[in-house]
């Protein structure tokens, strides 16, 4: 379309028009970004939900969500499903073998078969069928030598081959065999570089490459199954590539293959391309 000369524009006067339309854009756009930011800062809220919503206790050890969306917490009095509306509680009856062992929760993992395994701090091992919620409990014999290392479970965790570890406070690493639930057990030996590097293990995790990981009170392990053998790694002063301390707490691992360690002065991230020389970000 051609323009009439008659509406033809000074230049001077079309320049300062043309400042005036982008000062306003910038501030536009100022105003909805920071609007948009305001948005997101007020939009995060959250829901408490405590014991006068049915919550056992306020302490939550551990939580989980099975295969059917029900959410699963360990308190320090109990062991609870949440459904999005209520709270259903588990507590030990000592009149009834068929609960759970022990109220202080420790460690949750659910297995392929759809059972949760929930460890306690001073009942053993319990495996919970949904279905029945009937408990079966797992506990440290002194006249068994195949039987748990100790009643404290610290962490529990199935592989992909289905194998369940079994982390314990001060009594190292064991596979349990869920059919004859017999027990094998890993355990720190001093003289022995390739043993655990401490007997209390807090966590277990294998990464998408099939490596076991294991995080103790002293020490980030990997386990070579074949071979059984554990390789140790701790922090190194000078260092800034070690890890940041040997007190190791949890373990997860991305969707980009970059494993986190948290610690208890820190938080590790190990990428995949640098597994090989152990190098810590």
């Amino acid at each position: 379309m051609k323009l009439s000369s008659t509406l033809c524009v000074p230049k001077q006067i079309f320049v300062c028009l043309l400042h005036i339309v982008v000062c306003c854009g910038v501030v536009a756009l100022l105003f909805t970004s920071n609007h948009h930011y305001l948005c997101a800062q007020t939009a995060i809220q959250f829901e408490h939900l405590s014991l006068e919503q049915g919550l056992p206790q306020s302490s939550i050890n551990c939580a989980l969500q099975d295969r059917k969306g029900f959410l699963w917490f360990g308190t320090q009095d109990g062991f609870c499903r949440y459904d999005g509306y209520s709270f259903l509680v588990h507590r030990h009856n000592p009149k009834d073998s068929s609960t759970i062992s022990a109220n202080d929760i420790t460690a949750m993992c659910e297995d392929k078969q759809g059972y949760i395994w929930i460890g306690t701090r001073d009942g053993g091992l319990n495996r919970y069928n949904p279905k029945t919620s009937v408990f079966t409990c797992f506990r440290h014999d002194a006249l068994n030598p195949r039987s748990l290392p100790s009643n404290y479970i610290s962490a529990v965790y199935e592989d992909r081959q289905g194998t369940l570890w079994v982390g314990t406070q001060q009594a190292g690493l064991s596979i349990l065999d869920r059919t004859t639930g017999a027990v094998t057990t890993f355990h720190h030996q001093p003289s022995n570089s390739s043993s655990l590097s401490n007997d209390s293990v807090r966590c277990v995790l294998e990464d998408s490459d099939g490596v076991l990981w294991v995080g103790t009170t002293n020490g980030l392990n990997t386990f070579d199954r074949s071979r059984g053998v554990f390789t140790a790694i701790f922090n190194q002063p000078g260092n800034t590539q070690s890890l940041s301390y040997n007190s190791v707490r949890c373990l997860y691992e991305d969707r980009q293959g970059t494993l986190w360690v948290g610690t208890a002065k820190g938080l590790n991230a190990l990428e995949r391309h640098n597994r090989e020389n152990k190098a810590f970000t």
